[in-house]
């Protein structure tokens, strides 16, 4: 058995259908093989991985894209994981941010750049602050940015975490 059905190290391949590593024979990935690296930014990604810490809170909806391959052979962003449309305004999946394996001296990376744009100044995230919901998370705010283009996303890691927001017409989101 891989990991318990529904926590971090099983949701990689029970929701997303990408391994850690498959192999036919050594020298033949696996056709969905996301190598370890990939699979560790994932878990951290469904984790919420800051400082050397998770902020995840259960239940807290994200989606994530494959940022490693184009086309994505994951894409929770796409029109048909959009909710039905709301009575005011719109829905949005925002870039919470990209995250990234663990570095080469082993230290655990997670969440390795910011998102802002102008209607979210201060990002976008899983909740209405910084991930665990601490406004003062030292250092999120001024981690480095994510680029204003999503061609710039896979310089920082494998995988975007998405969050849906509601925006309403004239700058206003929920």
């Amino acid at each position: 058995m891989f990991a318990c059905q529904g926590h971090a190290l099983a949701k990689p391949q029970e929701f997303l259908a990408v391994t850690p590593n498959s192999y036919v024979d050594a020298n033949a990935p696996g056709e969905r093989s996301y190598g370890l690296a990939g699979y560790d930014a994932l878990v951290h990604a469904y984790r919420a991985f800051y400082a050397g810490e998770p902020r995840t809170t259960p239940g807290t909806p994200v989606n994530l894209k494959d940022l490693a391959h184009d086309p994505p052979w994951f894409d929770q962003t796409a029109s048909d994981y959009l909710p039905p449309p709301p009575t005011l305004g719109s829905w949005r999946f925002v870039l919470e941010s990209v995250y990234k394996d663990a570095d080469a001296l082993g230290d655990p990376l997670g969440a390795n750049c910011y998102y802002t744009d102008s209607e979210f100044p201060n990002g976008a995230h899983r909740r209405f602050d910084p991930p665990g919901g601490n406004p003062e998370l030292p250092g999120w705010s001024t981690m480095t940015s994510c680029g204003g283009t999503s061609s710039d996303w896979a310089e920082f890691g494998p995988v975007g975490v998405f969050v849906l927001k509601h925006v309403i017409p004239g700058g206003g989101s929920s």
